[in-house]
């Protein structure tokens, strides 16, 4: 009988994918959003250069070039850069450095906390972080940092679970 209470306590484990991960900092849903926005991705470069120096070789590197929102007539190059459950988009000016756009985060090993992560039920994130700026049955947007500049996080929903996540930051 005591090995059929653990296969049912194993079972019920697997089966809430919500057990078992960490939370953001913070007593309320504020602060946790705040935390989870500013801090959540768990990746630390912002350059093609520190990508490499802190997850080793992408899988795949993309170029494009598209306008310079600036310069008259100037070209960014766009840089997409892959590794195994993370994409990010860079943008490099004519004249300057890499700038980080987005990271899109589909594994929860790139993430600081993993709750909410990849799977977690959609009421899920709301118990933690609250009800977002923008709200959709595919898409929640929380733009609860405390920077200067906003960075929001969007949330993509399939089947009332988080696939993906989108980290975007600033850049002018």
């Amino acid at each position: 009988m005591r090995n059929a209470g653990c296969l049912l306590l194993l079972g019920l484990l697997a089966c809430d994918r919500d057990l078992g991960r960490s939370p953001p900092p913070g007593s309320t849903p504020e602060e946790r959003c705040a935390s989870w926005v500013a801090n959540g991705l768990a990746v630390e470069a912002r350059t093609r250069a520190t990508l490499e120096q802190e997850l080793g070789p992408p899988r795949q590197t993309q170029t494009a070039t598209g306008p310079n929102r600036h310069i008259p007539d100037g070209v960014d190059s766009l840089i997409t850069v892959h590794y195994p459950g993370i994409v990010f988009a860079l943008r490099k000016p004519p004249e300057g450095g890499d700038l980080l756009e987005t990271a899109v985060v589909s594994d929860d090993r790139w993430l600081r906390w993993t709750d909410p992560g990849i799977g977690s039920s959609a009421n899920r994130i709301i118990e933690i972080l609250g009800a977002p700026a923008e709200r959709s049955d595919s898409l929640y947007r929380y733009t609860c940092g405390t920077g200067i500049a906003e960075e929001p996080v969007s949330i993509s929903i399939a089947d009332q679970r988080v696939a993906e996540i989108v980290f975007e930051f600033y850049v002018d």
